[in-house]
């Protein structure tokens, strides 16, 4: 009886252990290849902590993962800026390819020294693999957001570009690391002229320099550089890298930082991306966190105004959260404005009698910490 026990006991501790993993993988059939594809995934820190179960995640997709160590390094790296502040946490899935020329590629239009590759055209595949069958598990299996994000480098690169042109909205955002546009007589550059591309699309796009590969893409990449910047706000680089196999170890970097800049450097990309997120897709973030992304900006002295601009934001979606006048009138206080802080702390005690007025109950330790700040401001 003892023995049934502990081996029960043992089961349980074994299937909890399992349930609180970070780092997996996943085998899903796949219609489209014909034969079962393995997915890595690694999900942030504090993902299985009870105070962040209605926490949802953007979802960062690395393709390339066939090789563990491009993998380990890409979720090693998105780790590492979440925990400096620099990005926002994210489930991180590897895309493991078997036949990396052929599911990279699209189909071979023209004759040319392509035709020599085995294999080529599995982009037709690829693509509503992803569409049909990876994004749909990904995001009924973990609490995830609506953004997608993309990373690719080399030919991984150049199918990032394949979905950005294929007038479907497939990633919000694309790190496109030395990408091969030499490809079948630059037929992506083809592609990209005709290509309608929602202006809200992120696209990072670096090459390095003196290495043979390089070389070679460089003429195709530098064509299409002028062509995205007619259709959306191009970030573009030219990397001190002089080793194409070594330019996403650079390029990942610049390009998750530039990417999380673009939405955290003004409130008004912010309430830009959030606002759109809402619109959209019917993804709206709650009081606090527009409260948490406020005091991001207010912790910096010189971008305090940009706090009060998401404040004021969030209680156009929130008019009742006292929280969020008490966080408003904060900034102002901190700016010397004891006028603005004085009037938002007043705005905030108005809520609380008017939530008592409506149900008989109010917070009383926040109105007496509200009520003490005032005292303060007008002392």
């Amino acid at each position: 009886m003892q023995k049934t026990l502990l081996t029960i006991l043992l089961l349980i501790s074994c299937t909890v252990l399992s349930a609180q993993e970070l780092h997996f993988s996943r085998t899903i059939p796949s219609a489209y290849f014909g034969k079962d594809r393995e997915l890595l995934i690694s999900l942030p820190e504090g993902y299985h902590d009870s105070s962040n179960l209605k926490k949802r995640y953007q979802v960062a997709y690395v393709f390339d993962s066939q090789n563990d160590y491009f993998f380990r390094y890409a979720a090693s790296l998105i780790q590492n800026l979440n925990f400096s502040g620099s990005f926002e946490p994210t489930i991180i899935v590897g895309i493991r390819s078997t036949n990396r020329r052929f599911e990279f590629t699209p189909k071979l239009l023209s004759d040319g020294p392509y035709k020599s590759w085995t294999k080529t055209g599995g982009a037709d595949s690829l693509l509503p693999h992803l569409e049909a069958e990876v994004f749909p598990y990904i995001e009924k299996q973990f609490r995830t957001t609506p953004v997608r994000i993309g990373l690719g480098h080399s030919l991984g690169a150049t199918f990032l570009t394949w979905c950005l042109t294929s007038g479907r909205r497939v990633f919000d955002a694309h790190i496109m690391i030395s990408p091969n546009y030499e490809y079948d007589n630059e037929q992506l550059i083809t592609r990209v002229k005709g290509a309608t591309v929602s202006n809200n699309t992120f696209v990072y796009l670096a090459r390095g320099k003196d290495d043979s590969y390089e070389t070679r893409f460089a003429p195709g990449i530098e064509k299409a550089v002028p062509l995205y910047r007619e259709k959306l706000e191009l970030q573009y680089e030219v990397l001190d890298v002089n080793n194409h196999g070594n330019t996403y170890l650079t390029g990942f970097i610049h390009g998750l930082i530039a990417y999380h800049r673009s939405i955290y450097g003004k409130a008004e990309n912010t309430i830009k991306r959030f606002t759109a997120l809402s619109e959209n897709y019917g993804y709206k973030l709650d009081a606090d966190q527009i409260n948490s992304i406020a005091y991001n900006y207010f912790m910096r002295p010189a971008t305090w105004q940009e706090a009060v601009k998401i404040f004021d934001w969030g209680l156009k979606w929130y008019p009742e959260n006292v929280n969020l006048y008490d966080s408003m009138s904060e900034a102002y206080e901190n700016a010397g404005n004891k006028e603005e802080a004085i009037k938002y702390c007043l705005k905030g005690l108005q809520q609380l009698e008017a939530q008592k007025a409506k149900t008989g109950q109010t917070n009383e330790g926040q109105k007496k910490y509200i009520e003490g700040r005032l005292v303060k401001l007008k002392g």
